[in-house]
């Protein structure tokens, strides 16, 4: 059943997807119409040459590009159900007589999905038309690898191909080519509501615009009489993402053949398979594998090539954001180190003049606060990985300048000890990852309901800058730690000598400061007074990703993390103990119940640094279960988890998403006696 574009519930469902998908307003306004679908069409001749059209090989079963779940094509296995999220459907796969169809699935809104246009291929020979694909005997799937598909038919007088590349979440690249028989006509048919907002222009481009985006095709001749070449876009938040899509998209058009050679490059899934996977698990580690390597490849509109993922590809696109590197950068050192580099380069070519590193940069604009200093780990990571010493000369003085901006900056009482924002910023620059926009200490239930668990205290009021917030302090010790790594490593020793003082410094502060002994815990602490938030979060496995817990303090924390009553959940860690006092299961978002990747991942370099290699294949293997589960049950992936078991926020598959793969990885090693050999590279060494 179609909604009225006027209807309420369906303005306030596109107002929140603008505000959660697209960054805000800015997709078009329609005027409302009869509801119902129409159909466009365009057309395009094609002389067929006379040579059959060869098959090519797939490749093996074990390769990455067998598996197209999170893709948008298909499952390697075709009984499992459809995913339950935005992706492309390609059809078809099976016997038809509708031809090729292309539509941009939204299961996640169904008000949306009954706006989603729809592209359909049928050919035209001698006035009659026919499908372009029968899905009878003599057609079928030629090739299918990460983000491509060809369907060859042979089941008639004409033999025909079509060849489909999946660019990005909006664009779409196809190639037709005919072979035998006499002229034919290629019709690529529109079908949209008759209340969209469309135009086609010269019989061979149409432009369209409704609630869901700004949408666009065209054709065009290829290199020869026997092809047309193609391309659609779907779902852009403004008229002018989808002509410069659209413009880049015609630019790949002339490189199709490239194109497709590059992304068809098989990717194994062997570095990250204990081998003991069931067949939808190891469809899933493959899924998450296929993400990076697509975003990777494709390049969308990423300058280095950078590595975009959790804004993307079902958001918007970017060129480097700060989240995209952890908890889950360290995966891509298997797969395509470069792009660690690229994007670390990319958000260092956009650092201000007084050392700000901004969150993220986008084709247009760069986002004017900072991130937490949290991705120095990320370079550390890439070189002992690599070795790689020029990018290390050049990544250590962007670094440095960032140091030096935090402590002129965000150290708002002089005692060399950063916060997330300043008292002039709005909660959203705050540290974007700290906002609570719905915060109102005047209004106790608004309050208590969506306040970050870390500042929910009158005194704090939800400002994160009022507070000594533990996970704060671990990433400006772990900065000033791998700089003091990187000085060393290039010479510069004073400069070694003097981050080392600085990781030091912190140590001692937050031991004297943050810990209360009769507990056995740290906390959060008020700035103003000195009290101490009494609250278990799991920010205390920040301060262990960084070294800060001593030793002998350790004990206590472990049991809490892998005791089900407190944090070791079906899907661990929840941002509070289950079983502390405060605890409030409603609180969203940032809420107490959830668990972010970022979170379970720092959990799992605490175990590490400290030499828990048999608790770190443990914490590992409950933590994939429960995913796994969640997405296998769901097929919704997610932004992060409730930690009872089940996906929430956004319908993506951001980098944070892909956690499960560094813990697979380490469980391979783990099984193979190679863990503490593999990854003690990743663990600082003692300062």
């Amino acid at each position: 059943m179609n909604a009225s574009l006027s209807d309420p519930e369906l303005q306030e469902s596109v107002q929140c997807y603008r505000e959660l998908c697209c960054g805000g307003p800015g997709r078009p306004e329609v005027v409302p119409g009869v509801s119902g679908k129409q159909t466009n069409s365009l057309v395009l001749g094609l002389k067929p040459g006379n040579k059959k059209i060869a098959t090519s090989q797939e490749v093996g079963v074990d390769a990455l590009g067998k598996t197209n779940w999170f893709q948008g094509l298909w499952p390697t296995d075709f009984s499992m159900p459809e995913p339950k999220f935005p992706h492309w459907e390609i059809s078809p796969v099976d016997a038809t007589d509708s031809g090729v169809v292309i539509r941009r699935k939204t299961y996640n809104d169904p008000t949306r999905q009954s706006l989603a246009p729809a592209l359909r291929f049928e050919l035209e020979r001698e006035g009659l038309a026919s499908p372009l694909f029968s899905g009878g005997e003599g057609s079928g799937i030629d090739f299918r690898v990460g983000n491509l598909l060809r369907l060859i038919d042979g089941s008639g007088e004409l033999d025909r191909s079509f060849e489909l590349i999946v660019h990005s979440h909006f664009l779409l690249l196809f190639r037709v080519r005919l072979a035998g028989g006499g002229e034919s006509r290629l019709h690529m048919n529109l079908e949209f509501d008759a209340a969209d907002v469309g135009v086609v222009e010269d019989g061979r481009t149409w432009r369209l615009h409704n609630l869901r985006g700004w949408h666009g095709a065209l054709l065009q001749s290829g290199a020869s009489e026997d092809e047309v070449l193609g391309l659609a876009v779907f779902d852009c938040p403004t008229e002018w993402e989808r002509d410069a899509v659209i413009k880049d998209g015609i630019a790949k058009l002339a490189r199709f053949d490239s194109l497709w050679q590059r992304l068809a490059e098989a990717q194994s899934i062997e570095p990250f398979s204990t081998g003991k996977e069931t067949p939808r698990e190891k469809n899933m580690v493959a899924a998450f594998v296929n993400r990076a390597l697509r975003n990777t490849r494709a390049g969308g509109q990423i300058h280095q090539p950078s590595l975009l993922e959790f804004y993307g590809p079902e958001w918007d696109f970017g060129d480097a954001v700060w989240i995209n590197f952890l908890p889950a950068c360290r995966y891509m050192l298997w797969i395509a180190p470069e792009t660690i580099a690229n994007s670390i380069k990319t958000l260092l070519d956009f650092q201000t003049p007084e050392g700000m590193v901004p969150q993220a940069v986008f084709s247009r604009t760069t986002f004017d606060y900072s991130q937490i200093p949290n991705i120095s780990p990320c370079v550390r990571d890439y070189y002992v990985f690599t070795g790689d010493r020029h990018f290390l000369g050049q990544a250590y003085g962007g670094f440095k300048n960032w140091y030096r901006w935090w402590m002129t900056h965000r150290n708002p009482t002089g005692n060399g000890i950063i916060a997330t924002g300043n008292a002039g910023q709005d909660l959203y620059s705050a540290i974007c990852e700290y906002k609570d926009n719905g915060t109102d200490p005047n209004d106790p239930v608004v309050f208590e309901n969506t306040c970050n668990p870390l500042t929910r205290t009158p005194e704090i009021a939800g400002r994160p800058e009022r507070a000594y917030l533990p996970d704060i302090v671990a990433c400006q010790a772990r900065m000033a730690e791998d700089l003091a790594f990187f000085a060393r490593e290039l010479g510069h020793m004073e400069d070694a000598v003097y981050f080392e003082n600085e990781y030091r410094r912190i140590k001692e502060w937050t031991n004297e400061n943050l810990w209360d002994e009769a507990t056995g815990f740290y906390y959060p602490v008020v700035r103003a007074t000195g009290q101490k938030v009494m609250k278990r979060t799991n920010a205390v496995y920040w301060l262990m990703w960084a070294g800060l817990v001593p030793p002998e303090r350790t004990k206590k924390l472990l049991e809490a993390l892998f005791d089900p009553k407190q944090f070791f959940a079906k899907i661990p860690v929840p941002m509070v103990a289950l079983d502390d006092p405060s605890f409030n299961p409603l609180c969203g978002h940032w809420g107490d119940a959830y668990s972010w990747p970022v979170d379970a991942f720092k959990a799992f370099e605490a175990l590490i640094r400290y030499g828990e290699w048999d608790r770190a294949a443990e914490f590992c293997r409950h933590y994939n279960k429960g995913v796994f589960e969640a997405i296998g049950d769901t097929l919704q992936p997610a932004e992060f988890y409730h930690s009872a078991g089940y996906p929430c926020g956004c319908p993506i598959m951001g980098t944070a998403g892909l956690t499960p793969l560094n813990f697979q990885r380490y469980l391979r090693d783990y099984e193979r006696g190679a863990a503490e050999h593999e990854w003690s590279r990743f663990v600082p060494r003692s300062i």
